[in-house]
């Protein structure tokens, strides 16, 4: 549509005769053409956009003509102001607005967004590209808002403004930017802009200015410009689209806008060809685009005046899939307005985010850990954000009776959470507040300074219903002052919708509270809690909860305080990287030696801890506190442990079978049950052989140590082929001998023509050339049995260490016993035969087992 001709542009500047007007009509025609550059590089950097040339500036004035009707009162400067807002509403989205690409992707911004894709498979100059745009959109509107006084270099090398009109762009610059940014924010702001703006005085007096009327013109007829022209066939077929940018492309390429012709005061949108079924996702885009102008419509008529109003109010279908149909025509298939939905959300939040998700015991547990993981977030968050030397945060776990009641509190100093955070992101379900790009928006620079937040599903707060029937948050942002503090209450549970208020906080010592008022069945506090074992014949113990506490926070780089009813708050944990970090006192918590009463671990503990290592992985992210475990046999003494996010996965049944100490693990799922590890698998390697070249000489004339780390070291991927050894039976001049063998030794008795006898397991063996050593059997007897030149592998206990697979002759190199033993033997010169004897011995299960027969040759 020719500009010129639309109603707006001949009621303002299309009226000739008058020298002012005429002033403020060159001015424009200037502008345009300094624009028009500046939004073709839009098209160039970003393609698959649709058209934001100056073609859909010029439609702007035709849109906003046909919704606004033709006798809407608007005055020559208004006319000015507006149309200039149009030229510059979409002409930051390219990098020259921005400066550059290479000055776009030195921003906080850019940084924080790169690393949501920061070493996945997305880290590639598409990805980037992919960012830019999104950054750009995050900045738009603070461009528009200073983009009329920047200076842009010419095609003369000459740096000059794009709006050249010194006067106009000092004057109204700013105006012109605020509404031309304005249809980026929420309609409520556009009250932030002046209800009006005098004219300069060589302007007529009447021509009074009002902002917050052109924003609302500005946004409606961008909103409602979704027709033919802005995705012209010509470029629509030039460009290889697919997804999200073909299904606007295809929907706005489709569609034609007029007023209704039986009613003036509705838009109607109607489509020039059907949608098909493939065209379904396509058809479903131009509903919503349908709605978007429909809600635009109806929120900017409640900003306006009587006499600012709008000719047309609503768009013709907009509220239902099956009404608009008859306007934008499908063929063979019918659009409905049926949809998922949940017809009761607390009983899916209940579910989802409780026993079934987390099981039948330990339940207040489960609700600390979640608490504690937002709150040690919080903390990290504001460490990051004011420096480490300055600020290490508190979190303090509190249970008290109120009343009748009892109350569990979880305080933390972290960043806090504004009323907008509070609404939207703890309480929205499946919804996490640091994923969400809202976090770059309220914490600039937060994700580029490496942030990392435990919490990844979003559902964790809900927990809390499993234990509370009722629940209050406090919360302020750390930067805000005490009356700008906020509170949720949930007084019945999630029955009812909770309450918001404003409050003043108490204390600046603290920024979020959440408290609990337990149910009936969880208000007996477990103050001693048993710890349990799941080893035959072994017994639990007892620990006071503030030891279990400890246990469950043992990987937090915060302090962690608890009080319990009458007693002192007391220190339970300190963060893991405090200068007076006491190593030694951290594994006799995290083992509860204090209560398992049991001198062998004392003097394990005593030394051990000083091999104590820290891990971190690739990013230099803490990854685990940890030493090999040397200990002989795999008993429960609670030594190791798994982590996410620092904290523990497990309290019960732990062993330091591989491990003491601890190793952080990625979160399985929303359970956090553990997943792989932190730290990649070169990084545990080379720590596992660390470890064992620390422990040095000492190694190799204890062979109950070397058989334990050679478990070990197989569990971290590492050879330990130089310290393995095979504890086997022997018969020589009829006597049954038991013995360690170094690998070296063995394959050197093998050589000397002795057969070694290794039992495959009848439940491992699941192919003729793979297996795994069986453990239920009764060696001694097997042992009586022996001939002179053969010699019986005993594995002691079940691990990976003994699974093999054999192809072409050679094991599968693997760091298992086999492997191991293979290639020590090829080492030393010889070759291994492997040969099987079927049935061999019948297994404790009642099933009879084959044994596999290593013989070792020159």
């Amino acid at each position: 549509m020719d500009y010129e001709k639309t109603s707006l542009w001949e009621k303002t500047l299309g009226i000739q005769g008058d020298q002012s007007i005429d002033c403020l009509r060159a001015s424009y025609l200037s502008f345009r053409e300094h624009m028009k550059g500046l939004l073709n590089e839009v098209r160039i950097d970003f393609p698959n956009l649709t058209d934001h040339s100056i073609e859909h500036v010029d439609n702007l004035w035709g849109m906003a003509s046909l919704i606004t009707g033709d006798a809407y009162p608007i005055n020559p400067l208004e006319g000015y102001i507006l149309g200039c807002s149009f030229l510059v509403h979409d002409a930051v989205l390219s990098y020259k607005a921005f400066g550059g690409r290479d000055v776009l992707r030195q921003t906080v911004e850019w940084k924080d967004s790169y690393q949501d894709i920061v070493g996945t498979i997305d880290d590639t100059e598409d990805g980037k590209k992919i960012i830019d745009f999104k950054v750009i959109r995050q900045l738009h509107a603070q461009n528009c808002e200073d983009i009329l006084f920047r200076q842009f270099e010419g095609m003369d090398g000459n740096l000059s403004y794009l709006l050249t009109d010194d006067e106009m762009r000092k004057h109204y610059g700013q105006i012109i930017g605020d509404i031309a940014s304005s249809h980026h924010w929420e309609a409520d702001k556009i009250q932030d802009l002046p209800t009006q703006v005098n004219p300069l005085s060589k302007f007529p007096s009447d021509w009074v200015v009002c902002p917050r009327k052109l924003a609302c013109i500005l946004r409606c007829a961008d909103a409602a410009a979704i027709d033919s022209g802005r995705a012209p066939e010509y470029i629509f077929r030039l460009l290889l689209l697919n997804g999200v940018s073909k299904n606007h492309w295809v929907a706005q390429n489709r569609l034609g806008v007029a007023l209704d012709v039986n009613d003036p005061t509705r838009l109607v949108i109607t489509s020039t060809c059907d949608f098909e079924e493939k065209d379904f996702a396509a058809w479903n885009v131009a509903y919503d685009a349908v709605g978007v102008i429909d809600d635009e419509l109806g929120k900017c008529q409640g900003l306006l005046s009587e006499q600012e109003q709008f000719q047309v109010k609503s768009v013709a279908g907009a509220r239902s899939r099956k009404a608009l149909s008859s306007y934008i025509k499908t063929k063979d298939w019918m659009p409905s307005d049926v949809s998922v939905h949940i017809s009761n959300v607390a009983r899916l939040i209940t579910t989802l985010g409780g026993k079934e998700l987390y099981g039948k015991e330990d339940h207040q547990l489960i609700v600390l850990r979640e608490l504690i993981q937002n709150a040690r977030d919080a903390i990290h968050a504001r460490r990051l954000i004011e420096g480490e030397e300055n600020f290490n945060g508190k979190i303090s776990v509190k249970v008290c009776k109120a009343g009748d009641d009892v109350v569990l509190s979880v305080t933390d100093n972290g960043v806090g959470m504004s009323l907008d955070t509070i609404s939207h992101s703890l309480l929205d379900f499946g919804n996490s507040f640091w994923h969400e790009d809202s976090v770059n928006v309220e914490f600039p620079g937060l994700k580029s300074a490496g942030f990392e937040s435990v919490g990844q599903y979003g559902i964790g707060f809900f927990s809390v219903f499993m234990i509370a029937k009722s629940v209050m948050v406090e919360s302020r942002k750390f930067s805000d002052g005490l009356s700008d503090a906020h509170i949720v209450k949930f007084p019945s549970g999630l029955t009812l919708a909770p309450i918001f208020a404003n409050c003043k906080g108490r204390s600046t010592s603290y920024s979020t509270v959440v408290s609990l008022h337990l149910k009936e069945q969880y208000e007996k506090w477990p103050t001693i809690y048993e710890v349990k074992r799941n080893q035959m014949n072994s017994t639990n113990f007892e620990a006071p909860f503030s030891a279990v506490l400890s246990v469950l926070v043992s990987g937090l780089d915060v302090d962690v305080y608890y009080k319990e009813f009458d007693e002192e708050e007391k220190l339970v944990h300190h963060r893991i990287f405090a200068s007076d970090f006491d190593k030694k006192a951290w594994l006799r918590e995290l083992s509860f030696a204090d209560y398992q009463q049991d001198k062998n671990l004392d003097d394990y503990i005593d030394a051990n801890y000083n091999r104590l290592q820290y891990i971190y992985d690739e990013r230099h992210r803490f990854a685990g506190l940890a030493a090999i475990g040397t200990r002989f046999l795999p008993l429960q003494d609670f030594l190791g442990g798994s982590t996410i996010g620092g904290l523990l996965t497990d309290i019960n049944s732990r062993t330091g079978e591989h491990w003491i100490g601890i190793i952080d693990n990625k979160p399985e799922s929303a359970k956090r049950g553990g997943g792989e590890y932190k730290a990649s698998p070169s990084i545990l390697r080379e720590w596992a052989e660390t470890q064992v070249n620390d422990l040095g000489p000492v190694v190799f004339p204890d062979f109950q140590m070397r058989f334990r780390l050679q478990l070990a070291m197989h569990f971290f991927k590492t050879d330990p082929s130089r310290i393995a050894v095979a504890f086997c039976f022997l018969k020589t001049n009829n006597t049954i001998q038991f013995a360690a063998h170094p690998l070296e030794g063995l394959v050197e008795l093998l050589a000397s023509g002795k057969k070694l006898i290794f039992v495959d397991s009848t439940l491992g063996s699941k192919m003729e050339n793979e297996g795994h050593g069986d453990v239920y059997l009764d060696f001694n007897r097997l042992a009586s049995n022996l001939n002179e030149d053969e010699i019986l592998y005993n594995p002691l206990m079940n691990s990976g260490f003994l699974s093999y697979k054999i192809i072409d002759g050679v094991p599968r190199n693997d760091n298992g016993f086999i492997d191991c033993l293979y290639r020590m033997a090829v080492s030393l010169g010889y070759k291994i035969v492997f040969s099987y004897i079927r049935n061999y011995v019948a297994s404790n299960l009642g099933m009879m087992d084959r044994a596999m027969v290593i013989e070792v040759k020159k």
